[in-house]
């Protein structure tokens, strides 16, 4: 594949900050003011700084801080606030005040989830004194701009598959997935997680495999007739998944985003779960990466400026280059959901053991936790607006 010149490159991210900023522009509209979350990513930094730019009064942004430094951000939050020069607010929460409110979470939610976006939005409303009501959250940049680990996933098991046998491309996967503790620490065992299906690059389906069947393991959170039922139905599954025609001669990378969109696109929870836990208070996320116009534009960049060799959100980074500050620019993506650290569930154990939702006849006979924090406050303290980047 050819690697876009310089000045395509170059005229590509000016066209990429323009929607953009033409985006936020939009909704910063409101009879009241709107906040913006910064969560100490890219995402959210980028949104923030251009809604500064445009905003006709100083910009109220918020943030959640974890007392467990394991997860906490906010370093990267003040920094980024001070940056910006926004009138800033923060939300404390500790692993007791997730299993408080996680029950609640997925009463609003209506439905269980293996991470922790939904909790997070119910988390995020509690803006600043000012009678707040939207929020604008970076949401969608992922999706639209290959941000997640499992798109590099899917090119480090392509590059190993045309040699099986090297240990070496397959030591490229402890590039993966930081997060996770001692994850990446054995090149036997990423060798052996990842090499089932190794060959199969043919598969439709080859860039979500893993993911897809690791997720049977959730079924231990259900009772045993819905585990049953979705038993049944998984070997259907992929008859559910309607390919669009033409899909094969799309290239790896975009095969893999439709795939997301198509099944666990996170903005999915954003819209279906985020919005209503966040509407529950009164608080309508506004996301300016989904706009339609920046769907279409991401949607026609080559491959290499989405995900460069490794680089994930390539243009983005470019667009963010000049307007933050260089350890956010350069910051590589850190996931909300932290539900798979032993640390976490241990602390959140017994917050949640008193609060486990639907037991016994209902859907979920166990839940996964979630991080949350006192969105009831939000309403007394008067701020409503929220969101973050996934």
């Amino acid at each position: 594949m050819r690697i876009p010149d310089e000045s395509v490159i170059q005229e590509r991210t000016e066209q990429l900050r323009d929607l953009l900023a033409d985006s936020v522009r939009i909704r910063l509209r409101a009879d009241v003011p709107v906040a913006a979350y910064l969560s100490g990513g890219l995402d959210s930094a980028v949104i923030g700084s251009l809604a500064c730019e445009v905003a006709p009064t100083r910009l109220n942004t918020f943030s959640i801080s974890f007392s467990d430094p394991a997860f906490d951000e906010s370093e990267f939050q003040r920094n980024m606030a001070k940056h910006l020069g926004t009138r800033h607010e923060v939300v404390y929460a500790n692993h007791a005040d997730i299993g408080r409110v996680f029950r609640e979470v997925i009463c609003i939610a209506n439905a269980g989830s293996p991470d922790l976006h939904p909790a997070r939005c119910f988390c995020s409303p509690r803006c600043s004194r000012s009678g707040l009501q939207g929020g604008l959250t970076g949401e969608g940049a992922d999706e639209m701009l290959g941000g997640y680990d499992i798109f590099k996933e899917a090119k480090i098991r392509r590059f190993w598959a045309a040699q099986p046998e090297s240990q070496r491309r397959a030591l490229l996967l402890k590039r993966l997935y930081p997060e996770i503790s001692g994850f990446n620490q054995t090149g036997g065992f990423l060798s052996a997680f990842f090499s089932e299906g190794l060959t199969d690059v043919d598969s439709p389906f080859y860039s979500h495999s893993i993911r897809w069947r690791n997720g049977a393991r959730h079924r231990r959170f259900y009772s045993p007739a819905l585990a049953a039922s979705l038993e049944q139905a998984r070997a259907n599954a992929s008859a559910d998944i309607r390919l669009p025609d033409g899909f094969m001669g799309c290239g790896p990378l975009e095969r893999a985003q439709y795939l997301e969109a198509a099944t666990s696109f996170r903005v999915i929870y954003c819209l279906r779960k985020g919005t209503a836990v966040g509407m529950a208070h009164g608080v309508e996320g506004r996301l300016p990466f989904l706009d339609f116009r920046v769907v279409e534009f991401c949607a026609q960049l080559p491959a290499r400026l989405k995900l460069r060799v490794l680089n994930e959100k390539y243009l983005l980074r470019r667009v963010a280059a000049p307007m933050l500050p260089p350890n956010i620019a350069s910051r590589r993506k850190r996931p909300y959901s932290r539900a798979h650290s032993p640390r976490f569930l241990q602390r959140s154990h017994r917050g949640l053991r008193a609060r486990i939702a639907f037991a016994g006849g209902g859907p979920f006979r166990r839940v996964v936790p979630a991080e949350s924090r006192v969105a009831a406050r939000c309403q007394t303290r008067g701020w409503r607006g929220g969101g973050r980047d996934g």
